[in-house]
This record gives C-alpha cells, structure tokens and sequence, in this order.
C-alpha cells in the first residue's frame, strides 16, 4: 500500500503467496509489513488488501469465523476446501459438509446466522477497526495449512502508519514472555526490564496483555520501541482488537495499538470470555520463537502456554525464584522438570542462537537477583513528584511491604506519607492491596 493511500479506502484484490493455496485473480501491490518473515520471526506482516484463497474469498472466511461455535479447525477446512463454493453453500443453506464435523442443530444455527449476515458490510466492518490477513497472504504470518497454532485469518490493530512501517524493521526473532496475573514486585521489575532489553536488543516481544507479568513485559517494551532501530511490541489478545480488557490495562492497550500492533484470531467486538485465553496462548506459541516464564503459580495461564509450546516444538525458558515464593512455584517446577532456566537476556539470546555480531553488543543486560540488585533502588526524584511521595518510593522494597512499616519510616506526617502512598498509585509506581504496598516500577 502506498503511503498516499487510506488503509480504509483500499480493496483491491489479490493473490495468495505460501502454503501451496491456488492464486487468486488481478494483480497485487505487496503490503508494507510491521513483522518482516525473517527465519526466527514468524509473526510476519500485516496488509489491508482482501486476498482470495481459491475461491474462497477473504470475505467469506470472515462470515464464517464469525459464526458460533465454528472455530479455527473448521476454518481451516474451509481454506483447505477443493470445492469452496459448494463448501459455503453447503453451509449456507444448512446441509451436511462432508470435510468438517457437525450436529444438525449446529448446521441449522450456522445456516440461519449465514441468512443474516451481510457477508460484505462485516467484512468492511472489521477493516474499519484494522487490517485483515488470511493464510495464503503474504502478509499473514508463516504457516502450513491445518496450523493448529496459527489461525487462518488474523484481525489487526495498529497506529503505525505506511512510512512507520517502512521504517519498523524486522524483529530478529520472537519472544513471548508470559508469566502469573498475580506477580511479586520483583517479578514486575524483571519482566519489565526483559521487554526491554530484548527489545533494545533487536528480538521483538510478544505478550497477552494481562494484568501481571504481561502488562510489565509490555510496558518494558514500549520503553525501547520508540527508539528508531527497535522492533515493535505485539499482543495477542483473547477479545476483539476493539474491546480492551482488563479495564485497567485501557492506556496500555492503546500504547501497544499506536506504537505496534494488537491480534487475534476473533473478530472485532467479540467481548472477552475465559475459555478465550487459552486459545489466546495458543495463538501466542504460534506466533513466537521461544517462551520465557518469568514467574507462575502452581498452576496458571503460563503452564499452560508452557505446555503448549512444548507440544509445538518451541524452546521454554523459565527465570528461577524463592522457593519461599508462591509466585515461583510453577516456574521452579519447570526448571526442575527440565525447562532450560533465564537468568539474563544473554540466555534469551543464546537460545535464540542470536548472540553474536550487532546483537550481542546492543544486548541489555539485566540484573541477577542480588541484595543490592533487586532489595533496593535508589531513585532520583522526578520534577514533578512531591516531598512524600520521593520518600515513600525511596523507603519501598522490591516485595510487598505493610503500609504501617513505611510510616514508620518515613519522617514525615502521617497524612503527608498516605498522600504520598496515594500519588504513587495513581502515577502506576505501586500497587496497594489489604493494607500492603507493591512496587511496579
């Protein structure tokens, strides 16, 4: 797409690129990508251009990746159909579709769905929140049909304009760290400064956006992508592009969007739902060279992208912790298992088999847990922060401490210091739950 162009007033067609799916007709500008297909990186690109698979068309395949209960396996049928005509109009008027597995009951609900839907206005619909790739795009990212980790169509959304993404390079390799909603202070600092430093480091990250490990590894790439030469942050999400969630990641989400891109494999206004997230994992393995663990629970999400990514071949790297501490259990459980343990992003990278040339030497390295590591951080004070607030950070572990402790601490008014407590919160510094201070950042 030229830079001259409106991704929203563009709807050319053209033709497929990979996996063996017959081209379609017309020509076609290739699309300036946001993830370049690189050998590591398989979270590839992006194009607003509707593509035909066969002659299926992207339109259809939105029609039916809307439907209830169609799901990616029976989406995929559809892209893999001989006979994609007969497949949609097998479905469309309610009869049985030998290639995939139905109830009659299904058939009928599909059919009547089918009957109200307007095939085109959905599918400008969804163009009109972001971009959409099929597989067979050479936009979508690198996959084989019948993928069961990369869907066949992806929804985008991104405030990167055409001369951004011209200027976007290529991300090295891709890396999804992932890691419990209910982190220790040190497991925020430490996935903040991984997103970071893999980030400054040329390997671009991937994340969910969930409260926790998510949101810091996030915000620790955002830190770096802004620089010129560094990859942009993706999330991939377990909702529509267009209906952030959690509610308290809303400014996060709209960072990630303008400064890289948010995915999945739903359709805009799909609300979130819990069995989503897991399908969510899934696509985040596909989309990703390796998983690094920062820190989970006994059980949790992060197992269970662990163990998906296990099944499809990718390495699983896992940060250790206390023995002491909940919040490791799972991640010490790996390791013990057998998961190849991170301490430094140099072990990222030497995974990634990335560690050598340029890459090394723009590595960032982080701290190993350490007293004067992670106990303390002296910090210097912000212009605009106040008196008490500087203290109370200045008085803050990296582990959750009582709010009684830190008015002992501090030399000042009660009031003073809650006020201080309270302006930290509400900039994003701590987290203040039960009567018990976190720091994030």
């Amino acid at each position: 797409m030229s830079s001259e162009e409106d991704p929203k007033q563009r709807r050319g067609r053209g033709s497929g690129g990979h996996g063996g799916v017959d081209g379609g007709v017309g020509a076609r500008t290739e699309p300036i990508p946001l993830f370049d297909t690189s050998p590591l990186a398989r979270s590839s690109s992006m194009s607003e251009e509707p593509v035909v698979r066969g002659e299926m068309a992207i339109e259809r395949l939105v029609a039916l990746g809307a439907l209830q209960s169609f799901g990616y396996r029976r989406l995929w049928s559809a892209v893999a159909s001989q006979h994609p005509d007969r497949f949609w109009e097998n479905l469309r008027l309610g009869r049985s579709e030998h290639s995939i597995r139905s109830t009659e009951v299904q058939r009928r609900m599909w059919s009547q769905q089918l009957a109200a839907t307007d095939v085109s206005g959905l599918y400008a619909r969804q163009l009109e929140v972001g971009p959409v790739t099929a597989f067979g795009d050479s936009a979508h990212p690198v996959c084989q049909i019948r993928d069961p980790f990369v869907p066949p169509v992806l929804y985008w959304a991104t405030g990167l304009d055409a001369e951004d993404r011209r200027s976007c390079r290529a991300a090295v390799g891709m890396v999804a760290i992932v890691g419990t909603r209910r982190p220790t202070g040190s497991g925020i600092r430490l996935a903040r400064e991984f997103g970071a430093g893999l980030t400054a480091a040329g390997v671009g990250v991937i994340s969910g956006l969930a409260l926790g490990i998510d949101g810091a590894a996030h915000r620790g790439a955002l830190e770096q992508s802004a620089f010129h030469s560094n990859p942009a942050p993706l999330a991939v999400v377990g909702s529509g592009v267009d209906r952030p969630y959690p509610r308290q990641h809303a400014e996060l989400w709209a960072a990630v969007e303008a400064q890289g891109a948010i995915v999945s494999e739903y359709p805009s206004g799909t609300p979130p739902a819990a069995w989503r997230f897991p399908e969510r994992n899934r696509v985040m393995v596909g989309l990703s060279d390796l998983i690094l663990v920062v820190e989970s629970h006994e059980s949790g999400g992060s197992l269970v992208t662990a163990n998906l990514a296990a099944a499809a071949g990718r390495p699983v790297m896992a940060v250790p912790g206390s023995v002491l501490s909940p919040a490791s259990v799972g991640t010490n459980r790996l390791l013990a298992d057998g998961c190849a343990p991170c301490l430094c992003i140099d072990d990222v990278l030497t995974a990634l088999e990335l560690v050598r040339g340029s890459i090394s030497s723009r590595a960032v390295a982080v701290n190993r847990p350490s007293a004067q590591g992670l106990d303390r951080v002296v910090e210097p004070r912000r212009p605009d922060r106040s008196t008490a607030a500087t203290s109370v950070c200045a008085a803050l572990d990296w582990y959750p401490c009582s709010i009684a402790s830190i008015v002992d601490q501090v030399p000042l008014p009660i009031t003073e210091v809650l006020a201080g407590i309270a302006e930290l919160e509400a900039e994003g510094t701590v987290l203040v739950q039960s009567g018990y201070i976190t720091r994030l950042g």
